[in-house]
């Protein structure tokens, strides 16, 4: 077995060759220091539910790591716990969740922290104006996926310029969708910036979504729905 456990504690991790996504077993709480550093070959790591802690180095050098699934009940991450996996473009709460994209290592010296600040929004329900850096409206969103919760709702339709600026800028298709089909969050008073964003950035698909919204809800022609 290449996982080795103690007490809920996941002590050692023993890389199998040609193996690049693995899930952690239930009923682990634990993940220890530097269990999987240097894994160079993982690619994507679930990680159970109700696991509480991400111990020091756990992930650090795993240089192609690019996702991650990892519960909202976690409570502490170490210290450069993914140091060097500088890969790492999605993180996902559950495994079924869409892969929403944001920054990762490359862009802040303390991703642990971010990591931590955006689940204990969530638990707190702390969806205060400063939350938006980094990657933390993509949590946000996986969370309000589930939940539909009322004040996460709220503070999208307050906060949706700045949101969708990063949505447009990654291509975050799912979360586009999502907020069509949701309805109230693009209005006749702020779909053409977000088209004429779209445009800048060249995503074709989303500029379409966009289009094709405006088309039923605004009378922006009486033109069959767009396709690419």
């Amino acid at each position: 077995m290449p996982f080795e456990r103690k007490n809920g504690v996941l002590k050692k991790y023993t890389a199998e060759p040609g193996v690049t996504e693995i899930t952690v077993p239930e009923g682990v709480t634990e993940i220890g220091s530097g269990t999987f550093r240097e894994c160079e070959n993982l690619q994507k790591v679930t990680l159970p539910d109700g696991l509480k802690k991400i111990g020091s180095e756990a992930f650090r050098d795993c240089e192609n790591l690019t996702e991650m699934v990892l519960p909202e009940s976690v409570v502490s991450i170490g210290e450069a716990a993914f140091f060097g996996s500088w890969r790492i473009t999605v993180i996902r709460l559950r495994p079924d969740d869409p892969a929403v994209r944001r920054f990762y290592d490359a862009e802040t010296d303390e991703p642990e922290e971010e990591l931590m600040d955006g689940l204990n929004m969530l638990r707190n329900r702390n969806y205060g104006a400063d939350v938006l850096r980094y990657f933390k409206y993509p949590l946000l969103f996986l969370h309000w996926l589930h939940t539909r919760d009322e004040e996460l709702t709220a503070y999208f339709r307050a906060h949706l310029d700045d949101i969708m600026q990063d949505i447009i800028s990654f291509g975050d298709l799912c979360v586009i969708e999502a907020f069509a089909q949701t309805g109230g969050f693009f209005t006749s008073g702020n779909i053409d910036r977000y088209m004429e964003k779209a445009c800048e950035e060249e995503q074709n698909e989303i500029f379409m979504i966009l289009l094709n919204y405006k088309n039923a809800h605004f009378g922006f022609d009486k033109s069959k729905k767009l396709k690419l």
